[in-house]
């Protein structure tokens, strides 16, 4: 209810009562304090409030004139009347309550369900996002390009280039790229092998490269062979590219047989890759 309808009904029930207490003639009632308060914050008292006080005050005034002239008849009827009335407009109030209150639950419930399909579709991007990046599978399949078949650099730097356009599948996220570097190690006494290099996706940023170093010193009929997993991105249209780079940064081969010349070598290839 608005304030100006409100301001109406209680300037209403305030002449009302006034002329209650005139027709009386008994200004020493409990209404001068009642008038007190509404004078003070009128606007905390609500319609339904305000007739059931002033029909209490009407039935109280009427009882009191009623026991002072002996009529006692009608006693017990205003007393149930004066009940009745409060009950019903306490009744309206509580139901204007309950509605109110069910409204507010209806808007903090569909509020609560914006929020739950909000944190649902973030979910769902995130599972999508993991299902896209996660393996699903390893692909084995050999390519020893001939270049790097023996290996055999002394105090040099090189960098080769692989190409993989029709070794990789076109219809596929590959993930990454498995390449095997082995070390054969056969001049006996004091020979070295010495190789360190990183593997890469060509124009890759800085933490996408996988580094190797060996270094084998004084042995006799020796090989070490190990894997290697090289990050890939088929689906980065900012590169393109389907060269694999194997960027040599530090090599030491020495050792030789009669007749056999530095046999130390290593050789590099590449066994599959991960989608």
């Amino acid at each position: 209810m608005c304030s100006k309808t409100r301001g109406n009904k209680l300037s209403s029930g305030l002449v009302f009562l006034s002329g209650r207490i005139a027709r009386s003639g008994n200004p020493n009632t409990p209404f001068h304090l009642f008038q007190k308060i509404v004078a003070k914050k009128p606007t905390f008292l609500t319609p339904s409030q305000l007739k059931v006080f002033s029909f209490s005050f009407v039935c109280h005034t009427d009882m009191r004139d009623k026991i002072s002239t002996g009529d006692k008849s009608n006693i017990k009827r205003t007393r149930l009347r004066r009940a009745n009335t409060y009950f019903k407009l306490r009744q309206k109030d509580t139901m204007y309550a309950s509605e109110t209150s069910g409204r507010s639950n209806l808007v903090r419930n569909e509020n609560a369900m914006d929020r739950l399909n909000e944190q649902f579709e973030a979910l769902s991007r995130r599972v999508e996002q993991l299902e896209r990046t996660m393996m699903k599978r390893i692909v084995k399949k050999l390519l020893v390009p001939p270049e790097l078949q023996k290996i055999q650099l002394h105090e040099k730097k090189m960098q080769y280039r692989v190409d993989l356009l029709n070794y990789l599948p076109r219809n596929e996220d590959v993930k990454a790229v498995l390449v095997s570097v082995k070390v054969v190690h056969s001049n006996h006494p004091f020979g070295h092998a010495y190789l360190g290099f990183s593997a890469h996706q060509q124009r890759c940023d800085a933490d996408q490269k996988t580094d190797f170093i060996e270094q084998t010193y004084n042995c006799h009929g020796t090989v070490h062979q190990q894997e290697l997993i090289v990050p890939w991105d088929s689906n980065n249209i900012n590169n393109p590219s389907n060269n694999l780079v194997i960027d040599v940064t530090s090599s030491y081969n020495t050792g030789s047989y009669l007749e056999h010349g530095n046999v130390n070598h290593f050789e590099i290839k590449i066994t599959g890759y991960i989608i």
